[in-house]
């Protein structure tokens, strides 16, 4: 099978859409997870995150390397454990590696086969392009793909809620398609359009050198308040 990274035909690797260092914080002290899938009936067992026969093994090594590693070392800086309430300033890393890593996941769960993902659709225009900035690098203006995150806390610690991964059906905000991820403790909203999108501000990655977070209870956004709502109906069917 074609690679669709580089292109090349070889075998592929099983390989993860949201990097393993992110469901870390999920797993309990068998090193197990549990997956919830809205509208069924109980929770599923998962020894590690979602993978699907995706890249090769150059292209798994890039992505791993160039993309995963930093990120993975840096995480708690750009999400702390327990961020202040309101508002966290994020500054003093590189906020092209950062947008490009979100961009990776985006891009890996639309080419994907994976039946959680089958929702994230980005056309073959918006693969293509997204797939030349994951593998050139280059900077990505504020503008183009824009992204903002939102930090979650649990109720009564204030931390932000790490142990939770999932991605939402997407939506249209303004003329333009929206896909959020909930993914390292916050609620990550990329946009993808031909247009350009010029009503950025500070949220966004690369608006400037610094990244504005608002903090926010879980009970106060209601999509995740709603999805947690249906984790905790279905846990109780188990």
């Amino acid at each position: 099978m074609n690679c669709p990274l580089c292109g090349n035909e070889g075998n592929l690797c099983e390989s993860h859409v949201v990097p393993e260092f992110l469901f870390k914080p999920a797993y309990d002290t068998s090193h197990r997870l549990k997956f919830f899938n809205r509208g069924s009936s109980g929770s599923r067992i998962f020894q590690k995150g979602f993978h699907s026969k995706l890249l090769c093994l150059s292209c798994e090594k890039i992505l791993n390397e160039k993309y995963e590693q930093p990120m993975a070392k840096i995480w708690n800086r750009v999400i702390p454990d327990k961020p202040p309430s309101n508002i966290f300033l994020c500054q003093d890393i590189d906020f092209n590696l950062l947008k490009l890593f979100h961009l990776s996941i985006l891009w890996r769960a639309s080419v994907c086969k994976h039946e959680n993902y089958s929702h994230v659709s980005l056309g073959n225009f918006h693969e293509i392009q997204i797939k030349n900035l994951i593998l050139e690098g280059n900077p990505v203006p504020a503008n183009k793909y824009p992204i903002f995150g939102e930090i979650i806390t649990i109720r009564g610690t204030g931390k932000a809620m790490k142990g939770f991964v999932t991605s939402f059906i997407p939506k249209r905000v303004n003329g333009h398609r929206c896909y959020p991820f909930f993914y390292g403790g916050c609620l990550w909203q990329t946009f993808v359009s031909s247009h350009t999108i010029s009503s950025i501000d500070e949220k966004f990655i690369g608006f400037t050198n610094k990244l504005q977070f608002k903090v926010k209870n879980l009970k106060d956004n209601h999509l995740l308040a709603n999805t947690m709502t249906e984790v905790v109906r279905q846990d109780l069917m188990v």
